[in-house]
């Protein structure tokens, strides 16, 4: 029988096999990205909230220390409650 055209060559097949092996690899190698990308975004907007009790904020410029410096422009800020719950024994410092 003489198929011209019909067969597929098997050199055709494995090509085909290894793109669908590396589409998949990237696919998965992708959504775990996004997942980390989506956590950090998550870590940074929790820092954005506003709230009486915690000091790290980066729309305030805020932040835990161990001393506040005056010389690079760093304030400490006392929290109205008396502690505040982020920073534990440390300060909360300002950029002023």
């Amino acid at each position: 029988m003489n198929k011209k055209g019909a067969e597929i060559a098997t050199s055709t097949i494995v090509m085909i096999l290894l793109g669908l092996a590396v589409l998949i690899i990237l696919i998965m190698v992708f959504r775990q990205q996004i997942a980390k990308g989506a956590q950090q975004y998550a870590n940074i907007s929790s820092q954005t909230t506003l709230s009486s009790d915690s000091c790290a904020s980066i729309i305030l410029g805020r932040a835990c220390s161990d001393t506040c410096d005056p010389a690079k422009g760093q304030r400490e800020v006392f929290s109205p409650s008396g502690q505040w719950k982020d920073c534990g024994s440390k300060k909360c410092c300002e950029a002023a």
